[in-house]
C-alpha cells in the first residue's frame, strides 16, 4: 500500500511529457467543442433562414387575407406559394403547414426542415422547426356604418329584412342603449358586429353584436365633395320612354325617370332635386358618382318651383289637407301607388320637397359602378354635408343587383325596403350613413370582392393592408 502511494505521488510530480499528455487528452475535447460550435452556428443559420422565409409567406399571406376574406384556399395557396419561392431561393428543403386562424384575422406558418450538418458527431442531421403568425390590424373591414352618434335605433332591421356581409364588418356608433334594433324575422350576418351602445334582439344577429364599442369618426370625414357653381341643367330632367343617354353636369332640377332607359356616361352627376327612378324605368352607368346637394347655385332663380319631378313617395307629415292645398293628387293603385302626383299637360309627374333625395322604386332597374379615379374614385353616392335635414334615401328595387362602390350619405338615412337581394351582384358595396333602416323582405348583400373590380376602396373602410407578426 505504502508503494502505491509512493508512485501516485511521484506520478503527479513528474514534469516530463506533460505537455504530450495534456495535449493527447484535450485534443479530442477541444476538436469536439469546435465541431458542435461549427454545427450550432450552421443550425442558427439556418433557422434564421427558415424564420425568415416563414415570416415573409405569412405577411404576404395575411395581406392576401385582407382582399379575400374567408376564401381559405386562397389564402393557403399564396403562403405555399411564398414558401416555396423562398425556400428554393435559400436552397432549403422544408414541409410548409399553414393554417387561418382566428376566425379569418390572422394566417399561422410553419417550416419543418432536417438540416445536414456540417460535422458529423453523434448525428448527420438535425430537424430545425420555425413558425410565424402575421395578423391583420383592424381585421373586419367596414361594409356598413352608421354615424349617428345619440339615435334610438340608428340601425334597424324589421320584417324579414336581412343584412348579409359575412367578409366584413357592421358597426353602430349609437350610445343609445337600443342604438341596434331587430325584430320580426330579420336578421343580421357579418364578420363582426359592434355597437356603441347596447342591442335590441341580439338573437337575430351573428355574431352576438359587441357592445359598448368605441364611438369611431367618420371614416370617409377626409374626403372632399366635388366644386359645382353653375347649373348645366337648370330644369327637371324627365325620362318617360325610349333610350336617353346623361352625360356629366350639375342637375339643379333633379333627373326623373318615369320608364324607358338612362345611360348615364362616367362622371360625376351633381343632382339638387333629387335622382328618382320609378315605374319600370332603368338606369345604368359605369365610372359614375351622384353628388346630392340641396345648394342653389349662382345661375338659378331661387324663387321658381322646380320641384317637379322629384321624388316619388308619401311623405308622412303631408296630410290630405295639404296634398289639396298644393294641387296634387294621389295615385291609389298600381306600381307608384301612394306617390305624389301632379298633372302637367295630361304628363303625371312625381313631386317632393325639394330635397336631394336618392329614390329607386320596385319596378326599376338600377345598374350602377362608382369611379376608377377622380375625386370621388370609389364613391358611388355623396350627400353634401350642408344638408342640415335628415333625409330618406328610399332602395325598394327588386333588380338593384350591381351598386359597386361606396354610398356615403353622412347626414341622412339609407332605407332598404325591397323584396329582393340588393346589391348582391357588386364586386363591393360599402354603406356609411347617418341612419340605417331595412324592411319587408330585402336582403342586403354586402361583398367584400374588392381585388374583383378596378374601382378603388377608399382609404378608411376597405380592407386593411397594415400587417404585423405576433410570433
Amino acid at each position: 500500500m505504502a508503494a502505491l502511494s509512493e508512485f501516485l505521488g511521484r506520478f503527479a510530480c513528474a514534469r516530463r511529457g506533460s505537455v504530450m499528455v495534456w495535449f493527447a487528452l484535450t485534443v479530442p475535447l477541444l476538436a469536439g467543442a469546435a465541431a458542435a460550435a461549427t454545427n450550432y452556428a450552421w443550425l442558427v443559420l439556418k433557422r434564421t433562414e427558415l424564420q425568415s422565409v416563414a415570416d415573409s409567406a405569412a405577411t404576404g399571406a395575411a395581406r392576401e387575407l385582407a382582399l379575400a376574406g374567408q376564401e381559405r384556399e386562397r389564402v393557403v395557396a399564396v403562403a405555399r406559394q411564398l414558401s416555396s419561392a423562398g425556400l428554393t431561393q435559400k436552397k432549403i428543403s422544408a414541409e410548409t403547414a399553414v393554417d387561418v386562424i382566428d376566425k379569418y384575422t390572422a394566417v399561422k406558418v410553419g417550416l419543418s426542415a432536417t438540416v445536414d450538418l456540417p460535422i458529423t458527431l453523434l448525428a448527420s442531421s438535425s430537424v430545425v422547426d420555425v413558425t410565424a403568425i402575421a395578423r391583420l390590424a383592424n381585421a373586419a373591414p367596414v361594409c356598413m356604418m352608421s354615424l349617428d352618434q345619440k339615435a334610438n335605433r340608428a340601425m334597424y332591421l324589421q320584417d324579414f329584412a336581412q343584412v348579409t356581409a359575412p367578409g366584413c364588418g357592421v358597426f353602430d356608433n349609437s350610445d343609445n342603449a337600443m342604438a341596434l334594433w331587430a325584430q320580426g324575422r330579420a336578421a343580421m350576418r357579418a364578420m363582426t358586429i359592434c355597437s356603441s351602445g347596447g342591442v335590441f334582439g341580439a338573437s337575430s344577429f351573428t355574431p352576438t353584436p359587441i357592445t359598448d364599442c368605441p364611438v369611431a369618426e367618420d371614416p370617409l370625414a377626409y374626403r372632399k365633395p366635388p366644386t359645382v357653381d353653375r347649373c348645366d341643367h337648370t330644369e327637371t330632367v324627365l325620362v318617360t320612354s325610349g333610350h336617353v343617354t346623361l352625360n356629366p353636369g350639375f342637375y339643379c332640377g333633379g333627373i326623373q325617370v318615369l320608364g324607358g332607359t338612362v345611360k348615364l356616361n362616367p362622371g360625376i352627376y351633381a343632382v339638387r332635386f333629387g335622382v328618382a327612378v320609378n315605374g319600370g324605368g332603368t338606369l345604368i352607368g359605369n365610372n359614375v358618382s351622384f353628388y346630392l346637394t340641396s345648394q342653389a347655385p349662382s345661375n338659378v332663380d331661387r324663387t321658381k318651383d322646380l320641384r317637379a319631378a322629384a321624388l316619388p313617395w308619401m311623405e308622412p307629415e303631408l296630410t290630405r289637407d295639404v296634398i289639396q292645398s298644393l294641387g296634387l293628387s294621389e295615385v291609389t293603385g298600381g306600381n307608384g301607388a301612394g306617390a305624389l302626383v301632379k298633372q302637367a299637360g295630361g304628363q303625371v309627374l312625381s313631386l317632393v320637397d325639394g330635397s336631394p333625395r336618392l329614390f329607386f322604386a320596385t319596378l326599376s332597374t338600377i345598374d350602377l359602378s362608382a369611379p376608377k379615379d377622380g375625386p370621388l374614385a370609389g364613391i358611388l353616392v355623396f350627400e353634401d354635408r350642408r344638408n342640415t335635414e335628415l333625409l330618406q334615401h328610399q332602395i325598394t328595387s327588386d333588380n338593384a343587383h350591381n351598386l359597386l362602390g361606396t354610398i356615403y350619405l353622412s347626414r341622412g338615412a339609407l332605407v332598404v325596403a325591397a323584396n329582393r337581394k340588393v346589391a348582391d351582384g357588386s364586386a363591393y358595396t360599402i354603406i356609411v350613413a347617418r341612419r340605417l333602416y331595412m324592411s319587408r323582405n330585402a336582403n342586403l348583400v354586402l361583398n367584400r370582392g374588392y381585388d374583383k373590380t378596378e374601382v378603388p376602396v377608399p382609404e378608411g373602410v376597405g380592407p386593411s393592408r397594415k400587417v404585423y407578426l405576433s410570433n
